[in-house]
């Protein structure tokens, strides 16, 4: 009865059901009240002659103990269940902005006389470490684009953590090459 009334004031907004849906919330929430009342006065009409059951019966009702039915591990595989549920009926719009992005540029790079290299075309995804897309992989006119766990730009490697490790690697391999060759000169 008060669902009716609180839909049939939020479709016609007259102060007339507004009104009578305030009556009928006025009269649950007494009616609720009461019961409530009435519900916890009979237990403790019943525990009043032994004050150890009276003291449970008032943490029970007051402080819930929570439900153990379930182990630590069923909680954790049944949760991990229902996450990854939930993130695989997510639609990833990333990969097609992506695609949709690189198809612009490649088309204006087209009318400005220039050409996207499709084989030197690095796609370096960063994601956070709960992130859904694990195999991003991009198509741009036709072609393929895998992520990378590293990219090059401007002599700076960058990787997908930005830990510079690979760039750090690089630089000490070219270092350590120079030095050879200085030692045989």
């Amino acid at each position: 009865m008060l669902q009716v009334a609180e839909r049939k004031w939020r479709k016609s907004r007259s102060p007339d059901d507004l009104a009578s849906y305030y009556t009928l919330l006025a009269a649950f929430t007494a009616a609720t009240t009461s019961a409530k009342t009435s519900f916890f006065q009979s237990k403790i009409d019943a525990c009043v002659s032994n004050p150890r059951k009276l003291f449970s019966t008032f943490s029970s009702l007051l402080i819930p103990p929570p439900p153990s039915s379930l182990s630590a591990d069923d909680f954790l595989t049944h949760f991990e269940g229902k996450v990854a549920a939930i993130r695989n009926s997510f639609t990833h719009p990333v990969k097609e902005r992506i695609s949709a992005c690189l198809t612009d540029i490649s088309e204006w790079m087209a009318t400005h006389h220039l050409k996207l290299n499709l084989d030197k075309t690095e796609l370096l995804f960063m994601p956070y470490k709960t992130s859904p897309l694990h195999d991003l992989s991009i198509t741009v006119d036709g072609t393929m684009v895998a992520a990378s766990r590293s990219a090059r730009n401007l002599g700076v490697v960058l990787d997908d953590r930005l830990d510079f490790k690979e760039h750090i690697r690089a630089t000490a391999r070219s270092c350590r090459f120079l030095l050879y060759n200085i030692r045989r000169i």
